[in-house]
């Protein structure tokens, strides 16, 4: 929960002094709540709640869903999906239909050639020009 709780406040735009004050507690209290030093109590993640009505006590509590309840956007909930799916599904775009088949001739540094992807399980997805033909 201390990730999500990072995350909400980043998404709030809130600093842990600001979120304090509106939580009425102390702001070493959410210290420790960020550092993983304490878990939130029932009343806190009550108090939270109510205080937050748009967010997700799925996504707070559990991890599961979106962050807040009622984003119907067109994205997929990528939260239940492992590293390994997501390397499968995105290793099946085909990134390079747009990009030429040789080295590019411009000379332009900002234009990338190729996107690495790195996961939180140490694994990666590198995008970028076709080397060799598939099998």
């Amino acid at each position: 929960m201390q990730e999500r709780l990072q995350l909400f406040l980043a998404s709030e735009g809130l600093s842990a002094a600001k979120f304090a004050e509106k939580m009425e507690v102390g702001a070493p209290n959410i210290s420790h709540l960020l550092s993983g030093r304490n878990k939130p109590g029932y009343d806190f993640i009550a108090k939270m709640l109510l205080r937050f009505p748009n967010l997700n006590p799925d996504w707070l509590l559990l991890g599961q869903g979106k962050m807040y309840r009622g984003d119907v956007r067109d994205e997929p909930d990528d939260s239940a999906i492992t590293p390994a799916a997501r390397s499968e599904t995105m290793s099946q775009v085909d990134v390079t239909h747009d990009m030429p088949d040789s080295k590019p001739t411009h000379s332009n540094p900002s234009i990338a050639e190729r996107i690495i992807v790195l996961f939180a399980d140490n694994t990666f997805e590198y995008f970028g020009p076709r080397t060799h033909t598939p099998k």
